[in-house]
């Protein structure tokens, strides 16, 4: 009998306290496990229960805190469980266990109550493995409330320039993008050079606040330590603390004590701090401010000013002038002033109120007040309430300001959707580790299966038979994997002409049945690379946007991922420089590029899903494109796989105990009569002794992708644009003739000693002959293939006739030495095939004598073939062909169907020949390769 029990874990104080549910005896316990939906490639699924009923028992009443009364409130206002009470918005810890064993760890989420009456109270659940559980915990935080202050750094062009030797440790890098505000593309304004974020330290970022890990050789390799997300905003804004830290006001709280008015005035009196700097700057003694931190400001000036004559029959008041006055060193400038007419010889009270333009100011820089007026002495003032001389700072950071990462990505994109789009961009596995649940391992596609074999064949349930069905029949007629759309000037024509944004793959399945389309999208935008108007050679990205009047604008762009490429070569002496607010040039002689390729001359990697179909720069008369992209690297031997027409979904129910459950590894292959599986989703009831129901993908091998480059002339066609039938053969450009006799039309051919007469071939390797048939996809060298459609290579050195792959030999000349000394030293005939699983397809051996010896058989004992190290008989021969004194052929004797092994073959004998025998022995060995699943 089964024992099943549901724990789940209460928090009590600083300890962790578990409790036991209450469960039926007779009511399904159903678990499903899955990594991947096969309809839905780029969703990634987690460990779950289907319901469980669990009984209304007082035990389950009690830890459940008696919800079901409509009456009581929940009392718990804390973010975890059971503190004091059970809260059902709020995750609690469980596992299932079954004689002892987890068969599911994760969190219990109370989903119904049903109340028959006040006696029979049943609450169904479900519990969710922990995979998802971090975008849960993530919750609804933004990328902009991520602690990136570790990067925090003065924005000038000294850490601007520190920056262009791409380095994942300092956070950050300062590639050059084009934002339109540049005439000749030379000189830029420091102000408009925003940073790029390695997209690792987002990443390393969001686990930390989550409170999570990773292990990741993926996060390590060069390609993603290269990426970085530039700043998507318009405008860079100080913190509320910032702007007020450099805000003053100089007030008064009384009128002044009237005083005489002279022709220049310098102290007008605000005597009162009404609101002081961080450092404090306002003197209320000088009536100055010393600006205490760099940046733009704004001044103002309100002055209620009571004029009046010292007697009776002074001349008419005509007018005063209030000037504010920047001073740096012993340099004294103007910066703001207003007249103000007056006409009066009595008492009169009058208001004055300006503010300065934006100017750039520097520590120790003094502002100060005047008043000119053109009569004095015989007039006198007083400085009213309300007057105030005071600072408005600009909200903007500005250069001399610290830059803070976090400000530089968007207020509107949760950390959860970067993080699904970086797992979905490069279509990455994510695993919780056995014995951390806040640990996850994150692996590309290819690293996460491995070829490790596990054979069920024994354990299928013949009984409950076999589903079978064809992915043919699956929903999708086109996958689609594309970045988001923008509107700046590239995007925006690039989209306009091929509907796609810029760099989006589109694959049709060849399906009559289905009409539904699949599509990944993630939420960064593409940047297409553009040249300098006057300098070819400069390339860079682009996002430039622009008004209606067609003048460039700093907008807001959606989120981007470049790769950050380093210095460009030198296009002379001082050719770019950068521009300071306060006027100071940099010059410099190469530019940071980054892009969308690693490299603009020669791309190895590329961060679109796939080529461009049409380019907006050119590198002299041709221009290098790689094929090395986000589509070709992480997403097409998967989708090769699940999409090819031989593909199948087959469901078997397997007959495994709790163990074997637990252990049951979606990484590895599947062995079940003489196929090879992968392992997609797992359906059982713990409360039961049925077979679980296993559903396997049968597998069509894809090959694994080689990359190659693209010589284009910078015009349409992605791919397609590459040079027909062009020759690439050691790093040098040859027409067709040279190695290569090309016959046929549309094939793309690179590499050397090829024959092909044929169409629309795609060969990417050497020694390669395509007689006849079309469209073949060729990349492994030495092969020949006749008659053949719509082949994608496997191996190297294959023939392949009407699309069925012919065998290969193996030969081997057994010496009367070697077959004397059998028995103890067998004879290797194929050796391993490294990368490969051997099938034996057929074997013989023909025994021949010398002319010069009588014929002398050997003692009787069969021949047999084997894997090297493993011992099991693959072919045998019977004893007659040791024995034999005349000459003759046998073909051998299949007598055991097994797992193709990747081991060496070689040959042994049951027994001692003898000596006596003086026969040679010629073996012919037939056999298939296939390629390791990974």
């Amino acid at each position: 009998m089964n024992q099943n029990r549901l724990v789940i874990n209460q928090v009590a104080g600083a300890n962790i306290v578990e409790y036991e549910l209450d469960l039926y005896d007779n009511v399904p316990l159903p678990i499903n496990k899955s990594i991947i939906d096969i309809q839905n490639i780029a969703e990634r699924k987690s460990d779950f229960t289907k319901t469980i009923t669990l009984p209304g028992t007082h035990n389950n009443n009690d830890i459940f805190s008696n919800i079901f009364n409509l009456a009581r409130s929940v009392q718990n206002t804390n973010t975890y469980n059971f503190a004091p009470d059970f809260n059902p918005n709020l995750k609690a810890d469980a596992i299932l266990y079954k004689n002892g064993i987890a068969m599911i760890q994760g969190y219990l989420q109370l989903t119904n109550i049903n109340i028959v009456d006040e006696y029979q109270i049943e609450y169904e659940v479900i519990i969710i493995g922990r995979t998802a559980n971090l975008f849960q915990d993530l919750g609804e935080k933004k990328l902009n409330e991520l602690d990136l202050s570790a990067y925090d750094h003065t924005w000038n062009y000294t850490n601007i320039a520190a920056s262009w030797t791409p380095l994942v440790t300092r956070g950050y890098y300062y590639g050059l993008i084009d934002k339109g505000f540049s005439n000749d593309q030379k000189g830029f304004y420091t102000v408009h050079q925003k940073p790029q974020i390695f997209a690792k330290a987002i990443v390393d970022a969001i686990f930390k606040d989550a409170g999570y890990r990773y292990s990741s050789d993926f996060f390590t390799t060069a390609n993603f330590n290269k990426l970085v997300v530039p700043c998507t905003q318009d405008k860079l804004l100080l913190t509320t603390q910032q702007v007020t830290d450099r805000t003053f006001k100089g007030d008064r709280t009384t009128n002044s004590s009237y005083a005489p008015i002279t022709t220049i005035i310098t102290n007008l009196p605000f005597n009162n701090t009404g609101i002081q700097s961080t450092p404090a700057g306002y003197n209320n003694t000088t009536f100055q401010f010393t600006v205490k931190t760099n940046g733009h400001y704004q001044y103002g000036l309100n002055v209620n000013i009571t004029l009046r004559p010292i007697n009776p029959i002074s001349d008419p008041y005509n007018f005063q002038i209030f000037y504010i006055y920047q001073t740096r060193g012993v340099t004294k400038t103007l910066i703001g002033a207003k007249r103000t007419e007056i006409n009066s010889n009595t008492t009169d009270t009058s208001n004055t109120y300006f503010e300065t333009p934006s100017i750039w100011c520097e520590v120790n820089d003094i502002i100060s007040v005047e008043m000119e007026s053109n009569y004095f002495d015989s007039w006198e003032y007083s400085l009213l309430t309300d007057s105030a001389f005071f600072s408005i700072p600009f909200t903007e950071i500005t250069i001399g300001d610290t830059m803070q990462l976090e400000n530089c990505l968007p207020a509107d994109i949760k950390q959860a959707d970067f993080l699904a789009s970086i797992i979905k961009l490069f279509n990455l596995y994510v695993s919780v580790d056995a014995l951390d649940s806040k640990k996850l391992k994150i692996e590309t596609r290819d690293v996460y299966f491995t070829s490790d074999t596990v054979d069920f064949t024994n354990k299928i349930d013949v009984s409950r038979g076999v589903e079978v069905k064809p992915l043919g029949a699956s929903k999708y007629k086109e996958y689609t994997f594309a970045m988001s759309e923008d509107k700046d000037e590239l995007n925006q024509t690039y989209q306009s002409q091929y509907v796609y944004p810029y760099g989006t793959k589109v694959l049709p399945i060849t399906n009559d049945f289905i009409t539904e389309t699949y599509k990944t999208e993630v939420l960064f935008a593409p940047t297409p690379l553009g040249a300098a108007r006057n300098n070819p050679k400069v390339v860079f990205s682009q996002i430039i946007f622009k008004d209606s009047n067609g003048n460039s604008i700093d907008s807001t762009s959606k989120l981007r991922l470049l790769v950050a490429g380093g210095l460009s070569a030198s296009m002379g002496t001082n050719y770019f420089h950068y521009l300071d607010p306060d006027g100071t040039y940099h010059y410099f002689d190469s530019y940071a590029y980054v892009g969308h390729y690693d490299s603009v001359l020669a791309p190895t990697f590329d961060i679109n899903f796939t080529t461009p179909i049409q380019l907006f720069y050119k590198t002299g008369f041709s221009t290098t494109q790689t094929s090395n992209n986000i589509y070709n690297v992480y997403h097409k031997k998967g989708i090769e796989e699940i999409t090819n027409k031989d593909s199948k979904l087959v469901t078997y129910y397997v007959k495994l105990n709790e163990v074997e459950i637990n252990n049951l590894s979606f990484r590895n292959s599947y062995f079940i009569d003489k196929q090879f599986y992968r392992l997609y989703e797992v359906d059982f009831d713990s409360n039961s002794d049925e077979p679980a129901k296993l559903t396997f993908l049968k597998l069509a091998v894809a090959p694994v992708f080689v990359p190659y480059n693209l010589v284009t002339n910078g015009g349409g066609g992605g791919e397609g644009s590459a040079y027909e039938q062009l020759i690439n053969r050691n790093g040098t450009q040859y027409p067709k003739g040279v190695d290569v006799i090309g016959q046929g039309s549309d094939n793309s051919l690179q590499g050397y000693e090829q024959i092909i007469n044929s169409t629309g071939n795609f060969v990417n390797a050497n020694q390669v002959n395509i007689l006849g048939g079309s469209d073949n996809t060729i990349i492994n060298n030495g092969g020949t293939y006749i008659g053949t459609n719509d082949y994608e290579s496997v191996r190297e050195g294959e023939t392949v006739i009407n699309n069925i792959d012919q065998p290969l030999l193996a030969t081997h000349i057994l010496t009367v030495a070697e077959l004397q000394s059998l028995n103890t030293t067998p004879i290797e005939i194929l050796p391993i095939q490294t990368g490969y699983w051997t099938e034996i397809y057929d074997a013989y051996i023909t025994v021949f004598f010398g002319t010069t010896v009588t014929p002398t058989g050997y003692n009787s004992h069969k021949l047999h073939l084997q894997y090297n190290g493993d011992g099991t008989h693959l072919l045998e021969f019977d004893n007659a062909i040791t024995s034999s004194n005349v000459a003759k052929k046998q073909r051998g004797i299949n007598i055991n169907d097994l797992p193709f092994k990747e081991l060496a073959v070689e040959i042994d004998t049951a027994g001692n020949l003898g000596a006596a025998g003086n026969s040679e022995m010629l073996i012919e060995l037939e056999y298939r390769l296939h390629p390791i699943i990974q």
